[in-house]
């Protein structure tokens, strides 16, 4: 997909020149122990801009490739008083746990499963999830993305829940307790079908894929309260067959999983944001945006780093970029992300490992700390100062996959030097001798 080159927000920090002794911590990053030729500042010029990602994989199949064992998913709807709205759906194909043979049985029900883990928006409003058959075909070996869909065609089930009513645990029949999960019951029709035609495809993974295609799960059109987060990966999370059988007592079942561990099963989640209330074309310069699920990115550029060569030969000891979040945007039913990433560009735009993570991700930093996300980049610029990288710049953004598998978004304060919680980059330098 062709980038998008949306740039938006260009703000610009004016150079003020200023030295200082620094604080010695840190100053074994990078080479340099004469203590008494260390010098500091953290006036650098900064840029920054904020645009749309590119193209975002949010399959499954990234998933098995990886051999992460998070296989979380989201379905719902909220809508952000500074993004807009944002919604989540989920197309997932199903695998039969089991063989089957309806003779002497008979159909009882069919439903559908879905492990709750978290939510992030509105728990006081109800939601309404609706569930529709596939018409096309999922494939487990292709690439999807967070814009990618497939057709449907019948609803198949539908339910109206309130957040609060799935987060505990659930009493049975029999007073013991099951894991949270939204159960939808699912049409009989389909169910019957399934049944009829058990002894033709149900004994067949891929028999059954054709036949049933799999299912989008949705939040309805006029629905919104919060974006909910499940996992494919434990049992609880499938769809179940109930039959009865005249030689077993009560009604048995078959389930169906959404996660196979052979990675055979298709699964991919589709975002659709609406910015009409977050205005691309005025925005606010003193801020930056970051917003999972396919959404904001910002870039960070230092345009004067190559100024610092007037210094002579120097080493950078410890090179320390502080990004707070912009108060009052963080709240308890909308947190910011727990972690922010930070890639070097190429000349092409896209994303490189920074020599810092490769170094130690412990020293990299990036988690949410007091408000505040800090990222060690000396080796960076130390690179772009002896000409073994070029300054492309940097992009601020959700690493993959957790960009897909978690809702957050935060606003982060600007460069703007009359900020007191400015973004700034703090520089520990140590002249060297020529």
């Amino acid at each position: 997909m062709a980038k998008c080159k949306l740039w938006l927000a260009a703000l610009t920090l004016i150079v003020l020149a200023g030295c200082s002794k620094p604080d010695t911590v840190g100053l074994n990053l990078l080479p340099g122990d004469d203590a008494i030729n260390v010098d500091f500042f953290d006036t650098l010029t900064l840029h920054t801009s904020y645009m749309l990602e590119d193209s975002v994989r949010s399959d499954a199949k990234l998933l098995y490739d990886l051999q992460l064992s998070n296989h979380n998913f989201m379905i719902g709807s909220y809508v952000d008083p500074i993004f807009g709205a944002t919604s989540a759906e989920l197309f997932t194909q199903l695998k039969p746990t089991a063989t089957f043979t309806k003779d002497n049985r008979t159909y009882d029900s069919l439903f559908l499963n879905l492990a709750y883990i978290s939510n992030y928006g509105d728990t006081s409003v109800d939601q309404t999830f609706e569930v529709y058959e596939l018409t096309e075909a999922m494939y487990d070996t292709a690439s999807y993305y967070t814009f990618s869909s497939l057709t449907y065609g019948d609803k198949v089930g539908e339910i109206t829940f309130n957040v609060k009513n799935i987060r505990d645990s659930i009493p049975t029949s029999d007073s013991t307790k099951i894991a949270p999960r939204m159960r939808i019951r699912l049409s009989d029709v389909l169910g019957q079908k399934i049944f009829d035609e058990a002894g033709t495809y149900l004994n067949d993974v891929n028999n059954f894929k054709n036949q049933v295609k799999g299912f989008c799960i949705k939040p309805a059109a006029s629905s919104t309260g919060s974006i909910i987060t499940f996992d494919a990966k434990t049992t609880a999370t499938s769809m179940v067959f109930y039959y009865s059988d005249p030689n077993t007592p009560g009604t048995d079942s078959l389930p169906f999983y959404i996660y196979s561990s052979d990675g055979s099963i298709a699964r991919f989640s589709h975002f659709v944001h609406d910015y009409s209330a977050f205005d691309f074309n005025n925005p606010v310069a003193d801020k930056a945006y970051i917003q999972t699920m396919g959404g904001i990115k910002t870039k960070i550029e230092t345009p004067f780093i190559e100024n610092l060569k007037s210094l002579g030969p120097i080493a950078i000891n410890k090179a320390e970029l502080i990004i707070n979040i912009e108060p009052g945007t963080a709240t308890s039913l909308l947190p910011a992300n727990d972690e922010l990433n930070l890639y070097a560009i190429d000349s092409a735009g896209d994303i490189q490992t920074m020599p810092d993570l490769t170094r130690s991700s412990t020293l990299f930093g990036g988690s949410l700390n007091n408000s505040q996300y800090r990222f060690n980049i000396a080796q960076y610029l130390q690179q772009i100062l002896f000409e073994k990288r070029k300054n492309y710049g940097m992009f601020l953004r959700i690493r993959i996959p957790v960009a897909y598998q978690t809702p957050n978004r935060v606003v982060l304060v600007g460069g703007d030097p009359s900020l007191p919680l400015r973004m700034k980059l703090q520089i520990t330098y140590t002249k060297l001798k020529p």
